[in-house]
């Protein structure tokens, strides 16, 4: 597991750090671009919601974070790894659960959505338990990936033009087999996650 995280002081890391050892799970730190010193903007809208919409310094950074992780995985030998923010919680009986939605995730997935938002009202095929195709889940505060994805995650996600997981839903996804744990087993401490 590795969690991303910038090189300045912020209380909700420690938390979360704290949070992860005590859930005996072994994590490695991430060290982000810190959106208070990226304060690239791109000119491009994409006018998803408003129209002449752009994109904050803060999902610039987050884009460019993701894209790092995945350029250094490409050349680890883990074929599967997962990427958390700094913000996580594993939510109770959350390794059984887990362990449930690893037995029946289809071989050949790509992308397991372990956290996850904006899933109602969205095409949903129920695969098996706690897995489900949902085309496609927003969030990414908890995403299992495996190595043979991320040439078309590098790929569709170089441009950087809406958040993260707005890009992925457009870019990405639709490239990909993506699957889904309902109820998604990791949230955000501090952060409402829409249903």
């Amino acid at each position: 597991m590795i969690c991303l995280t910038v090189d300045r002081h912020i209380q909700r890391f420690d938390d979360t750090a704290k949070h992860l050892d005590e859930q005996g799970i072994k994590w490695e730190k991430f060290t982000a671009f810190d959106n208070q010193i990226c304060r690239l903007v791109p000119v491009e809208t994409f006018d998803l919601d408003r129209a002449g919409e752009r994109i904050s310094p803060k999902h610039v950074a987050a884009t460019l974070s993701h894209l790092a992780i995945w350029f250094v995985m490409l050349h680890q030998p883990d074929d599967t790894f997962i990427v958390c923010e700094y913000d996580v919680r594993f939510v109770e009986g959350w390794q059984e659960q887990y362990e449930r939605a690893i037995k029946v995730v289809p071989e050949d997935y790509d992308v397991l959505m372990l956290g996850n938002c904006c899933t109602q009202g969205r095409p949903v095929t129920h695969i098996a338990d706690n897995v489900y195709d949902v085309r496609y889940p927003l969030c990414g505060h908890c995403i299992q990936f495996r190595k043979k994805a991320l040439p078309t995650l590098i790929k569709e996600q170089q441009r950087i033009f809406m958040p993260l997981d707005i890009a992925l839903y457009h870019l990405a996804f639709p490239k990909l087999k993506v699957f889904t744990v309902l109820p998604q087993i990791v949230t955000q401490h501090g952060t409402p996650t829409p249903i």
